[in-house]
């Protein structure tokens, strides 16, 4: 005799996933791929992690020679975290360690956002420079943030799913799901929050990198003042002294560069390593290779903080409307030849306030504002003059019309 069940009966049901559960499996997966990914790019390239780590224990506890280990600790719970949440292994006890490690990794963000000088965190090691998802403080807080609620909304759908009776066998139902209205409604509040939280975002990291800009500035204008201690006070100078044609001679090799514009570029060449510990502190990420596919020589720095082109000219050369063609006026100043100190800008940033590539163009153009560090070592955010009767109006010998640049007068002179 047969003893199968009749058609309706509870046993005969397939208990398949819910959608909502198999959406917390997925949001469980990702979170557990970022971890991975962070873990492995810190473990591949930890120099930047390193740094930031160095950072807060010198702040913090005066011991940045604990950044390894530190570092080392960190990478260890992001990797056993992430095999958890793979596995299943222990996972509630590693979902809850998560959330904590987000929160701690966020409250260190929020820290080191008003700290001065604070290096990039490096989250996610190299992949930082193709995804942008940690390379800021502000971008860690953000994604810690995301990850976090990713978790929680996973444990919660979890255990509704787990503690949901089941119904009779008799009784139909709506198949579990979301609506198109829930989805739509979700899609809206989502799309609100970023529209309001994108431009804090921008304005935060324009904020941090001015901040950056700042201090790097302070760091070249010592090493420029240590330069001159050693070198009878003068400036960097590579080119041929009275002869703005002649070659200009860098590392044993004649670059191609002009008189003015090529010494403002690459005039930190001549103070990393023995002022600048490091290339890195003062040049853009990836300057670098573009310098080594132009065939330049390896220890060639460009760095973004121009310094003024009136450093390779005597003062007279910035007189009157005509370029001067005298030989002596083709020279290295000195620190002593500065008159106005706190008035005459050294060093312009490009990447900083008016240049700041992350402000819409309109946004830029109307605020007009410039990171420069000035002659008595101080450096400010200042508004960038579009008049002023003290810019040059004549371009040669490879010299833009710029602010604090090419202006009149040149060390005599003054830009604020």
């Amino acid at each position: 005799m047969s003893h199968d069940p009749p058609p309706n009966h509870p046993e005969q049901h397939n208990h398949r996933p819910s959608p909502r559960s198999i959406s917390a499996t997925i949001l469980t997966f990702a979170v557990a791929a970022v971890f991975a990914a962070a873990a492995v790019g810190k473990a591949a390239d930890p120099s930047q992690a390193l740094a930031f780590v160095r950072f807060l224990l010198r702040h913090w506890f005066d011991a940045p020679d604990l950044a390894r280990p530190t570092l080392a600790i960190v990478v260890a719970v992001e990797a056993a975290v992430a095999l958890s949440l793979f596995s299943g292994w222990l996972r509630r006890l590693f979902i809850p360690a998560a959330v904590a490690l987000l929160a701690a990794f966020s409250a260190v963000s929020a820290w080191a956002i008003a700290a001065e000088g604070t290096p990039d965190c490096g989250c996610l090691g190299p992949a930082d420079r193709f995804i942008r998802l940690g390379t800021t403080p502000q971008a860690a807080i953000a994604r810690n943030a995301a990850l976090a609620a990713a978790l929680v909304w996973a444990v919660v759908q979890r255990t509704n799913t787990r503690n949901k009776p089941t119904a009779p066998a008799h009784v139909p139902r709506r198949a579990a799901g979301f609506s198109l209205l829930e989805v739509l409604v979700v899609i809206a509040v989502i799309a609100i929050l970023v529209s309001l939280s994108l431009p804090a975002m921008r304005e935060a990291r324009i904020s941090a990198r001015t901040t950056r800009s700042l201090s790097t500035s302070k760091m070249i204008l010592l090493a420029l003042n240590m330069y001159g201690s050693d070198n009878n006070q003068r400036f960097p100078f590579f080119a041929t002294p009275g002869d703005p044609n002649g070659p200009k001679i860098l590392l044993n090799q004649n670059l191609p560069v002009s008189y003015l514009r090529g010494q403002s570029w690459y005039y930190a060449t001549l103070l990393v390593p023995n002022y600048v510990d490091s290339r890195s502190a003062i040049e853009q990420e990836g300057v670098e290779e573009r310098l080594a596919s132009l065939k330049f020589p390896p220890d060639v720095v460009r760095s973004d903080h121009f310094l003024t082109y009136t450093a390779f000219a005597a003062p007279n050369y910035w007189v009157g409307d005509r370029a001067p063609t005298e030989p002596a006026l083709f020279r290295a100043m000195q620190w002593d030849e500065l008159r106005f100190t706190s008035r005459k800008g050294i060093l312009l940033d490009h990447y900083a306030g008016l240049f700041d590539r992350l402000r819409p163009h309109h946004e830029r153009a109307r605020r007009r504002e410039m990171s420069v560090g000035l002659g008595d070592g101080a450096a400010r955010i200042e508004l960038w003059p579009m008049t002023s009767e003290n810019l040059v109006d004549r371009t040669e010998h490879g010299a833009p019309l710029w602010p604090i640049l090419t202006t009149r007068n040149g060390f005599n002179g003054y830009d604020f």
